[in-house]
């Protein structure tokens, strides 16, 4: 009796441990996330990619800051600078052949120029095109060579056409240029001398004299940091880079200088 009983006891024990056993081995384990989904429009699930890095911005370029002559006009081949990939700065130690720039279809070539009665300007410094406007209307557009260096102009000497929205504050007609006709800008306006204002470019007193100058219509100071004498003029010839100014040849600009008057509203653009 007590040998039955003993057999019984071992057995039931080998039964618990066995059904413990199957009991640890099937525990569910924690709990997975499922991978992120993202919907799509058509109803159905793809998994979600990897971010991708962002690409390092490029350094700025090292710019020759040599000061600029009055009506400042074309590259020097000594200071040679090379296109890089669109929206990216310029190296001012490359060959200066602008590839990048190439010349629209300029419109009504052969149609002079006749009175307007509201002109306007828009510079495109991509398309090298310059188009006259009266009113709302596109009236005729021309070539013409800008800055060598791609971007808004920043400071003096950085060979850079300004972007943004000007007008002509003063002109100059034979005897007073060497480039045919010349037609200033009011470069630096407000908002360039806001800019310089924060970074330390020009003082306060500078400010407020680029501040009344663009108030007035007038000629906003040109012997700061900031750069001036951005002017439109001829003598363009073959080049395709300037130090910032926008450069036609002589028969469009004596076209152009007849239809201009002071206060003409210009905006340039990449």
């Amino acid at each position: 009796m007590r040998k039955n009983t003993l057999h019984y006891i071992i057995g039931g024990g080998v039964v618990l441990l066995v059904i413990a056993g199957v009991i640890v081995a099937n525990r569910p384990g924690p709990a997975r996330e499922p991978a992120p989904v993202v919907q799509v429009e058509q109803g159905g699930e793809v998994a979600l990619a990897p971010p991708v890095p962002l690409i390092t911005s490029l350094a700025n370029p090292t710019e020759n800051y040599q000061m600029n002559p009055p009506e400042a006009g074309f590259n020097d081949p000594q200071q040679p600078a090379t296109p890089a990939i669109p929206h990216a700065p310029v190296s001012a130690k490359a060959p200066v052949q602008n590839v990048w720039l190439k010349p629209a279809r300029v419109s009504s070539k052969d149609t002079p120029l006749g009175p307007l009665t509201s002109p306007s300007i828009l510079v495109e410094k991509r398309a090298l095109r310059l188009t006259v406007f009266d009113g709302d209307a596109s009236v005729k557009s021309y070539r013409i060579a800008a800055g060598a260096v791609r971007g808004d102009k920043n400071v003096e000497g950085d060979r850079k056409t300004p972007e943004g929205d000007f007008y002509i504050c003063i002109r100059k007609t034979a005897g007073q240029t060497p480039y045919t006709r010349s037609m200033g800008l009011s470069y630096p306006n407000t908002e360039d001398a806001a800019r310089g204002l924060r970074n330390g470019l020009i003082t306060a007193s500078q400010y407020n004299s680029i501040a009344n100058a663009i108030k007035n219509k007038s000629k906003p100071p040109w012997q700061t940091k900031l750069g001036g004498a951005i002017m439109i003029h001829g003598k363009r010839e073959s080049r395709t880079g300037t130090l910032g100014c926008v450069a036609l040849d002589d028969a469009d600009v004596l076209e152009l200088y007849k239809r201009l008057p002071l206060n003409t509203p210009v905006r340039i653009i990449p």
